[in-house]
């Protein structure tokens, strides 16, 4: 069990694993679901990278449903706004998104990104899918300092990729509508603004054998939660605490990041909300190892 060892740890441990002990795998995966509406970011189409990053930042912070925006790189950079819909399980694109494409421009990569809003953290922690603490007094506190000071700190809370973010079936239905509207294949990459900064994704070759998953059950079917994703869930809720307990969440990134690979075939990587001005524009998920 998760928390079994919980007394033998320090004080700060102890105090952030009863705060977390009612909080299970099962519990956490339904909250990372995150599945909330998402609406089209409102980022002007002129907007620089940044200034569209900035814009999800504070949707973050201040807004009650997420937005979804694409940054489109070619003969001009322009932040595009695809029409979705959201269901309670879900969120697609309404209807065909890659209409807003140029066909006329030559496209060189797309950056598909969309927000965590803090308000769904609050939904869920209403509902007992996500930790007590902090609390919605304190997220209601940073709010009102954010309003005065953007560079405040944020809240220990983190949201990575959902395991709807990262399907690969709906990124093989987008690719498709793409390769339709250009005529070719373009480079696509993801990411995902949270408080604490970007995490960037990509599938792996490993990704459409490891997404092999067996069809939904009905909703009047009782089954055990499909380990892959239990197991991803229960090591999110470890970065949890160690964001809780205020320790480096490095390395509890990288075994996220390994479970992402390991039963996903997704690669991920973060980077924290100081770091993002020192990359190239959408960086991407492999810009570590490759540089570019």
């Amino acid at each position: 069990m998760l928390f079994s060892n919980c007394m033998e740890r320090g004080p700060n441990e102890r105090k952030i694993g009863e705060i977390l002990k009612p909080l299970s795998a099962a519990a956490l995966a339904s909250f990372l679901a995150h599945a909330e509406p998402s609406y089209s970011a409102e980022i002007p189409p002129d907007a620089s990278w940044r200034d569209g990053i900035e814009a999800l930042h504070r949707g973050v912070v201040t807004d009650t449903a997420e937005h979804v925006g694409w940054y489109v790189m070619g003969e001009r950079e322009q932040w595009l706004a695809p029409p979705t819909r959201g269901d309670p399980d879900e969120r697609f694109y309404e209807g065909n998104p890659a209409e807003l494409l140029p066909s006329d421009e030559e496209v060189g990569v797309m950056c598909e990104m969309h927000n965590h809003v803090l308000e769904s953290f609050l939904r869920a922690q209403e509902q007992g899918h996500a930790p007590s603490e902090p609390s919605a007094d304190t997220i209601r506190s940073f709010r009102e300092q954010f309003e005065r000071d953007p560079l405040v700190i944020p809240p220990p809370i983190d949201a990575p990729p959902s395991y709807g973010d990262v399907s690969i079936e709906r990124h093989e239905i987008l690719r498709s509508q793409i390769q339709e509207r250009l005529g070719h294949e373009i480079e696509m990459r993801h990411g995902v603004k949270t408080v604490q900064g970007i995490w960037y994704w990509d599938f792996l070759p490993s990704a459409k054998d490891l997404q092999a998953y067996p069809a939904l059950p009905r909703l009047d079917e009782s089954v055990a939660p499909q380990e892959p994703r239990a197991s991803i869930s229960e090591i999110t809720l470890q970065y949890v605490r160690t964001l809780q307990a205020g320790e480096d969440a490095f390395e509890a990134r990288a075994t996220l990041s390994n479970a992402y690979e390991q039963t996903l075939g997704v690669r991920i990587r973060f980077v924290q909300n100081e770091e993002i001005a020192t990359e190239p524009v959408c960086a991407g998920a492999h810009y570590q190892e490759d540089g570019n």
